[in-house]
């Protein structure tokens, strides 16, 4: 069983939702984390500790959620659940599901970067920054995203499903921001956007919840 980013998952106090990446609280911790939205995790349901699953409500269990001021922060829309290590022939790595592409460090959005993003159902997108602002309805630093020339994203920019997975930069690797939103339409700034998503801040979600991104060489095997 390998749990990467791009894994599916499911919460009953939530529902569906996708690994963004494996985390830790610092390097010298052995207690590995799965990154992902609040929403999904919580959802201000979550009274105590919640069991994480594989892909449904049927699925083994993966994780544990312990809601708490260090797993989560509802207004980044952002929180982490302690991967159970004991699992028989688990697996996993930074590598983003699909695409073998290694998550990297934290990069500053830009207009002329385009990113991508592989969720629960979805097939890798390219997109590209839109218009950044510091909150989208009740999410903090959030930024929005739509598809890049040449997309077609008439179908619909992201599915149900794909809260928690990463946006990165498809040169890099680099991480930029976490799914919260997405397939919104309607006017945002004065401006009507369709076939857009909200992503938060891989900054301020890794310095609030004080994680980092746990690397290849710890990788259990």
């Amino acid at each position: 069983m390998i749990i990467q980013p791009g894994t599916s998952i499911y919460c009953a106090h939530g529902g569906k939702g996708t690994v963004g990446a494996l985390v830790r609280k610092s390097a010298r911790s052995r207690k590995l984390y799965l990154l992902t939205a609040w929403h999904v995790l919580d959802n201000d349901r979550a009274s105590g500790a919640t069991e994480v699953r594989l892909g449904s409500a049927r699925g083994k269990v993966i994780a544990t959620y312990k809601p708490g001021n260090a797993t989560r922060d509802e207004k980044l829309d952002v929180a982490i659940a302690e991967l159970d290590k004991d699992i028989e022939d688990l697996e996993w790595t930074n590598k983003v599901r699909g695409s073998n592409k290694l998550l990297n460090k934290t990069a500053s959005p830009t207009s002329r970067t385009k990113f991508q993003m592989y969720g629960a159902t979805t097939k890798l997108s390219n997109c590209r920054l839109d218009q950044k602002f510091q909150a989208f309805g009740s999410i903090e630093n959030a930024f929005l995203l739509k598809a890049a020339e040449g997309v077609d994203a008439s179908t619909g920019f992201c599915a149900s499903g794909d809260s928690g997975a990463m946006w990165y930069s498809q040169n890099s690797g680099r991480m930029i921001g976490l799914h919260s939103k997405g397939d919104m339409s309607g006017e945002v700034n004065g401006t009507m956007r369709t076939n857009c998503a909200a992503a938060v801040s891989i900054t301020a979600i890794m310095n609030k919840l004080q994680i980092e991104l746990a690397t290849e060489v710890e990788a259990v095997t």
